[in-house]
């Protein structure tokens, strides 16, 4: 060939490499490469586990916003500025409402499916990744392109195929195919090193709807608590509001017999003092329930300008002793349990006897509800499920501390023509095989790496240990406070009664002059004490179920899978 034309195209002349010859071994080596390059990503996409069902918000209504829920602060299809059904709220309408709007079940619920998205972004590391380009040089009339694809494992393997095609009109076409197959030995072999991110964000995955099973219970005794406290002081604005009609009614008569010189001053004194303090008393419990409405709305996320109300509690512990009917309140200490027996007179001479239960102890096993918080409370479940990700997380670090070999095995083959197609034969093809070792020098960084994860475990470890020790002695107090309350609520019963008697002497002896109107107000007092405390014990007795309901991880029945 003429040194002049060197690097040129001759017309007519067919240029061929030197190095090459054309064989039929280009087909099956493509096939060859392809095939188990396919069953290799095929295989390892399908060796991940399965992403374990998220727990869901059980009925959760169908609305537009991605969350599932009103979003606050708008109106609803009725036009009200909150879904609050109509009429007085039971227990189990504000639990619902709570279920579907309170904002901090909305707040955790984005953090739980954050932690679903983070083992998507874990999994997405062993999903094959294809790369593409195409260059096109307008000056030297050639074009080139390229096509990869890399894969990782969870048992710590790699693939890396590529492959390249360049055309031009001077020079020889030319065609590469590379793959290379690498393997980490030593710590790094098997899954335990390569899954760590993936079995991390699982388990916090895991802990996060544990956290949001926590905080839909202790919404539900929430809920519950305050729910009581608004029925305790409706109950409350009720016998105040009594306690006023019987002192206005005592102080016309004061003030009739003070007219007539029959009474001192003094007892017409007592009777205006102990209406002033009645209607002080009915002011103050009225400001406490409208306060108490207010936190309950907060909690069901309705506005606070909305006018709610709810179910009164039936607690009628006042003894009635007329012609036609008379009750008596029944204290069974043996039992004990609270009733009411009305006996009655109807025409004709017939009637009959009700008992009507108040108060009837819950049958708890208390011995059992230490055990039975260890293993359903989910806040406990949650801690252990964070401790062992912390325990991955220390193998990880450990591994670090060694040194890391790897073996590769590199297949190649290349091709050149004066067409484009005939640079495809890829004749020249060469295998390689190699060990990668490699050790960090000093390591005082992965030491110090290593030593913090070591103490994050053992702070996790003592965390776990505290809050176990923690429920035991919650449970222990709750146990203690209900029974405490149950004698309570009986001795109170009895303290009702006992006033209801003392006063109607009072009135007896007030009427023959055997005492004052000082005395008749003392027992008034002492009634509405009585029937206060009754109410108070009586509905901090359900604060208490609730609250020990809670304590030994009660599920609230808001999610699904737990």
């Amino acid at each position: 060939m003429n040194a002049d034309l060197k690097g040129q195209a001759v017309p007519g002349e067919r240029r061929c490499c030197p190095r090459m010859h054309r064989s039929s071994r280009g087909p099956a080596f493509v096939l060859a490469v392809l095939v188990p390059t396919l069953l290799f990503v095929t295989f390892a996409s399908s060796a991940q586990e399965a992403a374990p069902p998220r727990p869901a918000v059980t009925d959760a209504p169908e609305q537009s916003d991605p969350i599932g829920v009103h979003p606050p602060g708008t109106a609803w299809p009725n036009g009200r500025s909150s879904e609050v059904p109509p009429g007085p709220l039971t227990v189990e309408q504000c639990l619902d409402l709570a279920r579907r709007k309170n904002l901090d079940m909305l707040i955790e619920e984005n953090r739980r499916r954050k932690a679903s998205l983070d083992v998507a972004v874990a999994r997405a590391a062993f999903l094959p990744t294809f790369t593409a380009s195409y260059t096109r040089d307008y000056d030297l009339a050639r074009d080139s392109g390229s096509l990869g694809l890399t894969q990782s494992t969870p048992w710590g393997t790699s693939l890396t195929v590529a492959g390249n095609h360049s055309t031009d009109p001077v020079e020889q076409s030319a065609t590469s195919v590379s793959a290379k197959l690498s393997q980490e030995l030593l710590r790094g072999l098997g899954p335990a090193s390569s899954r760590a991110n993936l079995s991390i964000a699982e388990r916090n995955e895991l802990a996060a709807g544990e956290r949001f099973e926590r905080l839909a219970q202790d919404t539900v005794y929430n809920v519950k608590s305050q729910y009581y406290d608004v029925a305790r002081l409706l109950a409350t604005v009720e016998v105040r509001t009594a306690a006023v009609e019987r002192a206005r009614r005592l102080g016309e008569e004061a003030a009739f017999k003070r007219d007539r010189g029959m009474i001192t001053v003094l007892d017409y004194s007592n009777a205006a003092i102990q209406l002033a303090d009645r209607e002080a008393a009915l002011v103050s419990s009225q400001r406490r329930l409208e306060d108490a409405l207010d936190g309950l709305k907060e909690l069901l996320d309705i506005p606070l300008v909305d006018e709610v109300s709810i179910e009164p509690a039936a607690i009628d512990m006042e003894e009635k002793d007329t012609p036609s009917e008379r009750t008596e309140i029944v204290v069974d200490r043996e039992a004990g349990t609270v009733s009411i027996v009305r006996t009655w007179k109807g025409k004709e001479g017939k009637g009959g006897i009700d008992h009507v239960p108040v108060f009837v102890p819950a049958e708890r096993d208390y011995a059992a509800l230490t055990e039975e918080a260890k293993r359903s409370r989910p806040d406990l479940a949650a801690a252990r499920l964070e401790l062992a990700a912390k325990r991955i997380e220390l193998r990880r670090k450990r591994n670090q501390l060694f040194n890391k070999l790897t073996l590769s095995g590199t297949y190649t083959a290349a091709g050149a023509g004066d067409a484009s197609g005939d640079s495809l034969d890829m004749t020249d093809a060469a295998w390689k095989l190699s060990l990668d070792y490699s050790w960090p020098v000093g390591r005082r960084a992965r030491r110090a790496n290593y030593e913090k994860a070591a103490l994050d475990l053992e702070t996790k470890e003592t965390e776990l240990r505290k809050l176990e020790v923690s429920i035991e002695k919650d449970v222990r107090r709750i146990v203690r406070s209900l029974r405490e309350t149950e004698t309570n609520i009986l001795t109170y019963a009895q303290k009702i009664s006992a006033a209801a008697r003392a006063l109607e002497a009072a009135k007896i002896r007030k009427e023959v002059g055997q005492t004052t109107y000082w005395e008749v107000t003392a027992r008034e007092s002492d009634l509405l004490g009585a029937q206060t405390s009754f109410i108070n014990a009586y509905l901090d007795y359900q604060k208490r179920l609730a609250e020990l309901d809670r304590s030994v991880g009660k599920k609230s029945g808001w999610v699904e899978g737990q």
